[in-house]
């Protein structure tokens, strides 16, 4: 009990200690490259480093800050680089919204968000018609196929 006692009050103690108090943009500012979206395109000196991280890595993930138009925007301008670097495939996570837009859909996989946009073609035909399902396999090793 003691030795549990000691444990929890170290790492507390520890990490108020080495804690970093705040992130200030001069931290990160030697590893920021900017870049702007005009017409479409992504312009900037970022914007080459972008391309070339791209072209470097088997898989891109987007991150984002719901409700926000430059996210959409920025997809839109980053799709032809994609392609570009030999992807293949694009997997987006979108919310109920967006289902109000989208006519014909393919799903992949069969977790719960499959379910719910398939009941919703079900119950909306004339809203969303599935014209393909692609399901996951896990392999033994954990992997995806």
């Amino acid at each position: 009990m003691t030795k549990n006692i000691f444990i929890l009050l170290f790492s507390i103690l520890s990490t108020t200690i080495l804690a970093q108090e705040k992130l200030k943009s001069t931290d990160i500012s030697e590893f920021a490259y900017t870049f702007e979206i005009n017409n479409g395109n992504i312009v900037g000196i970022g914007a080459k480093i972008l391309e070339n991280k791209i072209s470097e890595s088997q898989f891109l993930l987007l991150g984002e800050q719901h409700y926000s138009p430059e996210i959409s925007e920025f997809t839109n301008a980053i799709l032809p680089k994609i392609k570009h670097s030999n992807f293949k495939y694009f997997a987006v996570e979108i919310g109920p919204n967006s289902t109000k837009k989208m006519i014909t859909v393919i799903i992949v996989g069969a977790g719960h968000r499959a379910l719910t946009y398939a009941s919703y073609a079900q119950h909306c035909p004339e809203k969303m018609k599935i014209v393909g399902v692609q399901p996951v396999k896990v392999s033994s090793f954990g992997g995806l196929h």
